[in-house]
């Protein structure tokens, strides 16, 4: 990443730490697709080792768009379903 890293057609050639880590979560978003165990773990240490203050990676895939959101200051709760009654 020294070297600067693409996002989309754009090269960035002195990323800070927010656009590493942003970088590093759209990769970590690809290895979860791709069921790349090895590489989920390097990456989730990158960003473990790096943002010390990061508390959750949120990453959604709605039809096939993929969003990412880096959360400093909400632990991680797991989400429960929620029954409607009709």
């Amino acid at each position: 990443m020294d070297e600067g890293i693409q996002v989309g057609e754009d090269i960035i050639t002195n990323p800070d730490i927010q656009q590493r880590a942003q970088f590093v979560a759209a990769n970590l978003a690809n290895a979860i697709l791709s069921d790349n165990e090895a590489m989920c773990a390097a990456l989730t240490a990158y960003l473990a080792n790096r943002l010390t203050d990061l508390r959750q990676v949120k990453i959604n895939n709605t039809d096939g768009e993929i969003s990412i959101e880096l959360v400093f200051d909400e632990d991680y709760q797991k989400q429960v379903p929620v029954q409607f009654i009709h």
